[in-house]
């Protein structure tokens, strides 16, 4: 986890969103805008222009734990709260009408009692992040750090509104988000995104305020999804994948704005919160008028939960390949209304005397989705007997890896594909690809890597066959090699979860080969190796 080296690297990231105060005169100019646009903007101090806004799981991920699963660490945190002293915390939201499986009501909790979470706390009122960026003395009295700083989020950013919270929702792997639920448990898996977590979203309420802190605090939340960058750097992503276009300097592209101000202006920022009686006493405060919380002490939660926690041996994640997803009503509609209309277009293509096998394809895949296997089998049976088309066949093949008994399909595709694959020079890198991980699920390493190497020598630069080829070397104990073959992959795609994900375990390989298991493994190399290379193999996400 790494700060900014330097102002100029920090003001090059923000480009136009960045601005710094050095005298009285501008940062009274910056206060009076703010103070008549407050409520355009939620706010959050740090106390030092060095840091970058990381999350609590975070920080505890990389400098104490590193040798956890930070997936599954949140998940675990989430229910060692909720198990925590006979359930008091539970029985206390539940008090409050809080669902059980209300996760974001939990995290707010667990974030002001000092459990790690992948919460960011934001402020609707300035003050509060002015007081939280002056109030660190220590930090604040070093010399090498000049400089304190305010970062802004305007309420129009798309990380706001109902809108981005079913898209957050739709995002989670394990499907089992609904707008009239609450957020899944695995808040940490899927595809990334960023959401502000506000009490009340639409006409979906969270029960965010459950505690006096975040009352009186006037809080919110951020939630950064990208797993190892800060909120700046997941923000900046995050933009890009919405379609936001950089800047001239190629960019920030402005979601968050940051303003440094000198530390020798401090003096005016306590007039002004004593001013406001913004202080320890009113922000901590176990009373608020604005609501009437029945207070409980949960001073002891964060203490019990990592001495308990480092009892725990936290492994990497093995998915369970053979639970279903599940598939709420509206999903399960517009699904099904995809598959009627490619129904419609798959018979006329056969009026037509021809049917439209790439329609077969998608069909079939989302019969899978929908979990209707039966369904879904009558279309993979008919590609396989019928399809000539190797495109086809090695999509459909790399599609049915995540299926349940599927293996022995997968083996007749592969038996009628290769022939024809091997002998067509001019086959696509995907192909390769998709065969590739194909033959390497079934169990054929040797076909595996004849496939990843022509996928290669046809795009070198193609990420899906690095991390195959990073997959294989693993399999082959070439943990050197694999994790080298890594970081070139991440040089192109930096932020893969999936590349980040198998460079942690090949670092892990290689330390437990040069040095032997460091001590939170309790079996042998040999099992946790084969565990790990498990993993790898059932991680595979589908692309198409």
């Amino acid at each position: 986890m790494n700060n900014w080296i330097s102002i100029e690297e920090k003001q090059n990231f923000y480009s136009n969103n960045y601005k710094r105060y050095d005298n009285e005169s501008e940062l009274k100019e910056m206060l009076s805008f703010l103070d008549n646009n407050r409520e355009k903007y939620i706010y959050r101090g740090l106390s030092s222009w060095k840091f970058k806004c990381y999350n609590s799981i975070q920080r505890f991920y990389n400098t104490k734990n590193n040798d956890m699963d930070i997936e599954i660490l949140g998940d675990i945190l989430l229910q060692m709260t909720q198990s925590w002293n006979c359930k008091q915390i539970t029985n206390y939201l539940t008090s409050l009408g809080v669902a059980n499986d209300n996760s974001f009501a939990y995290l707010s909790l667990m974030q002001h009692y000092g459990v790690p979470t992948p919460l960011i706390d934001f402020s609707y009122d300035l003050d509060v992040a002015l007081y939280f960026a002056t109030s660190d003395q220590e930090c604040l009295s070093k010399k090498e750090s000049d400089y304190f700083s305010i970062y802004l989020i305007p309420k129009s950013s798309p990380i706001f509104g109902f809108e981005s919270l079913i898209n957050f929702g739709k995002s989670m792997l394990n499907d089992q988000f609904t707008v009239n639920g609450y957020a899944p448990y695995n808040l940490l898996r899927g595809k990334k995104t960023i959401l502000a977590i506000e009490n009340d979203i639409g006409a979906t309420s969270f029960l965010t305020k459950n505690n006096c802190n975040i009352e009186n605090q006037k809080g919110l939340f951020v939630i950064n999804n990208y797993l190892h960058l800060s909120l700046e750097e997941g923000l900046s992503k995050f933009s890009e994948e919405l379609g936001y276009k950089r800047n001239n300097n190629n960019n920030y592209r402005g979601m968050i704005d940051c303003y440094d101000i000198n530390k020798n202006l401090i003096p005016i920022i306590l007039e002004r919160l004593q001013k406001k009686s913004i202080n320890n006493s009113t922000l901590f405060s176990t009373t608020n008028t604005s609501n009437n919380l029945k207070i409980e002490n949960f001073d002891t939660l964060w203490r019990d939960i990592e001495a308990e926690l480092s009892q725990k041996e936290i492994k990497p994640d093995i998915p369970n390949l053979h639970e279903p997803q599940l598939i709420q009503g509206s999903d399960y509609m517009s699904l099904f209304a995809q598959i009627f209309s490619l129904s419609e277009t798959i018979e006329n293509s056969k009026i037509e005397g021809a049917v439209n096998e790439n329609k077969v394809l998608e069909r079939a895949i989302l019969f899978l989705k929908m979990h209707e296997i039966e369904e879904a089998f009558n279309d993979i049976e008919y590609l396989i007997t019928n399809s000539n088309s190797i495109e086809i066949l090695s999509r459909l093949s790399f599609r049915l890896i995540n299926v349940p008994n599927m293996e022995e399909h997968i083996k007749r595709i592969l038996k009628k594909a290769l022939k024809d694959i091997e002998n067509n020079a001019d086959c696509d890198a995907n192909v390769h690809y998709y065969t590739g991980a194909s033959l390497l699920y079934v169990g054929e390493i040797e076909n595996s890597v004849i496939q990843c190497n022509k996928c290669l020598a046809k795009q070198p630069n193609n990420t899906a066959g690095l991390n195959l080829k990073v997959q294989l070397l693993v399999e082959n104990h070439h943990f050197s090699q694999a994790l080298e073959t890594c970081e070139m992959a991440l040089k192109l795609d930096p932020y893969s979860k999936q590349l980040l994900h198998n460079q942690a375990i090949c670092r892990n390989l290689v330390t437990i080969k040069q040095n032997g298991p460091p001590h939170y493994f309790s079996k042998t190399v040999k099992i946790i190796c084969r565990k790990i290379i498990h993993s790898i193999r059932c991680k595979f996400k589908n692309i198409l």
